[in-house]
């Protein structure tokens, strides 16, 4: 939608060129802005939920962990093998990431900022080319 309107004023330039220029300049940034905020604020608080809830879980892991260690001498084989389910349990919690953030969503993010930058570097700059197909005022 923010390419669109980008072209829309950069295509139709309701004002003079300078205006039409930092109104689209101050479009990019604004577009910029909000699309860095819905990116950035909810993958943060996501990523302290993970790490509280990491931590929760491994804290409790470790009190069950430490109940076992305790009574290590008097531990049947059953219970020696529950607590190294246990061990290894909580070394998978703690070696998961904390972040919820993927590599595709990183790349929607930058092709978010990128398309309207595109446009608004093709608008400003006066490409020959762009008026003979588009054959607007």
């Amino acid at each position: 939608m923010a390419t669109i309107v980008m072209i829309m004023i950069l295509t139709l330039m309701p004002w003079n060129d300078r205006t039409t220029f930092w109104v689209a300049f101050c479009w990019l940034i604004f577009v910029w802005g909000v699309t860095t905020y819905t990116f950035v604020y909810p993958h943060y608080y996501i990523a302290k939920g993970i790490q509280l809830e990491k931590n929760h879980q491994c804290n409790r892991l470790d009190l069950i962990i430490k109940t076992y260690q305790a009574q290590i001498a008097e531990l049947t084989t059953e219970q020696i093998e529950k607590m190294q389910k246990l061990i290894e349990l909580r070394e998978k919690i703690s070696a998961t990431k904390n972040s919820p953030l993927d590599l595709s969503k990183l790349t929607q993010y930058f092709t978010s900022l990128i398309l309207p930058t595109t446009s608004f570097i093709l608008g400003v700059i006066d490409i020959p080319i762009l008026h003979k197909l588009l054959p607007l005022p």
